[in-house]
């Protein structure tokens, strides 16, 4: 099966695995195709989205959530991607703590280990 998924903008990030600095220091600007730009207003009234985007170096999807710092024309700035320039984005959607968090939700200890390196 074939799926085709269009790409409606890039990330271009300040992040760098080789410093060890918070995460949550470095924002990235997102460039939005200009056939999606109506949707940027859907946004103005968050403070954090949810991006759905596309790596090719591992043909993986992924998911996070990030804080929206700023919209300027096509260009998202948020805080706490740690994606490096021109990864593919898919999707944004607006984060709604309602449905994105999960109270019981329980990780394996690997997990608390990562996070306090990029937190």
């Amino acid at each position: 099966m074939k799926i085709e998924l269009n790409v409606i903008g890039f990330i271009n990030s300040s992040f760098s695995m080789k410093n060890n600095t918070s995460l949550n220091k470095y924002t990235s600007k997102i460039k939005i195709e200009p056939d999606y730009l109506k949707r940027l207003k859907e946004f103005k009234n968050f403070t954090h989205l949810t991006i759905i985007y596309y790596l090719e170096e591992n043909s993986s999807l992924e998911i996070t959530s990030v804080e929206l710092i700023n919209i300027s024309e096509n260009i998202l700035t948020v805080r706490g991607l740690n994606k490096l320039v021109l990864a593919k984005i898919l999707d944004i959607k607006p984060y709604h703590k309602r449905f994105d968090t999960k109270e019981r939700s329980k990780t394996p200890e690997w997990i608390d280990r990562i996070n306090r390196y990029y937190f």
